[in-house]
């Protein structure tokens, strides 16, 4: 296991301190960021290569852990497992399984009014970047959540860019700006890259 992995963190990212939970020999970010990115992708062909019904994307709190464990769990420890340690972002840890439930409950409220899927996709990604459930991870899960509201829903799935350094900075000004309940940046940038598929 490399005890001195090298970080290249970008800005926005929760910043590799602690690899304690690695299940794998990397060398540095990018070997870390590759085997992650590998990951991840076998997780969403598991979910997106098949219809989703509210018996198998039935969007509880269990379920969402199971999508982090998938994305995450030949690379982490903790993959699913909601941290146990405060950070500078996110939600205090005591707080997680409670505001997971409110937007849930929001969730319901969006739905019951007919907002559009692609705004209520949003404002799930939005709410779930800021719980900030896990140690890491939390940005591409919660884009990945979001996309399975979508593909639920019989719609076409978020594109989102692979190069992130120029994706990024307007990324996160629209999450910083949702923070503070605007969602028109964030609103804007989920139509952008639904419309490019």
């Amino acid at each position: 296991m490399a005890k001195n992995i090298t970080s290249d963190d970008q800005e926005g990212q929760t910043p590799l301190d602690d690899i304690s939970g690695l299940l794998v020999n990397v060398k540095n970010r990018q070997e870390l960021n590759d085997l992650e990115f590998k990951n991840n992708s076998a997780a969403s062909r598991k979910y997106l290569l098949k219809n989703l019904t509210s018996k198998s994307a039935p969007f509880t709190y269990i379920w969402l852990q199971k999508i982090h464990e998938d994305m995450f769990g030949k690379v982490w420890r903790w993959a699913g497992m909601p941290r146990n340690s405060d950070l500078n972002i996110g939600v205090p840890k005591e707080q997680i399984g409670a505001e997971i439930h409110k937007l849930f409950y929001d969730l319901g409220q969006w739905e019951e009014r007919k907002e559009q899927p692609l705004e209520i996709a949003a404002k799930i990604h939005h709410r779930l970047a800021f719980i900030h459930p896990f140690a890491n991870g939390n940005g591409r899960w919660a884009r990945m959540v979001a996309n399975l509201y979508l593909h639920k829903e019989k719609l076409p799935i978020v594109q989102w860019p692979e190069n992130q350094k120029i994706f990024r900075p307007q990324y996160l000004k629209a999450l910083k700006a949702a923070d503070k309940g605007d969602h028109a940046l964030l609103f804007k940038l989920h139509e952008e890259y639904w419309k490019s598929t």
